[in-house]
């Protein structure tokens, strides 16, 4: 997802306050960034951040302290 959100293009037409569409200008693709896909990027870089160790960054970005 991060990829695309940094290279792909926005969709204005089809893009509101609630969703914002994305698409690939290659292969037409198109992606929808919504409130319930973007929760479910944080959760799963909350899990990959604590897995990987960087308590640091988990508590910077969402207040998490990981209790050693």
């Amino acid at each position: 997802m991060r990829n695309a959100v940094a290279h792909w293009e926005l969709d204005e037409k089809m893009s509101d306050e609630n969703e914002i569409v994305i698409y690939n200008p290659v292969t037409l693709e198109r992606l929808k960034l919504d409130n319930k896909l973007m929760e479910e990027f944080k959760e799963h870089e909350k899990l990959l951040l604590k897995i990987f160790g960087w308590e640091q960054t988990l508590g910077e970005k969402y207040g998490i302290k990981i209790k050693k």
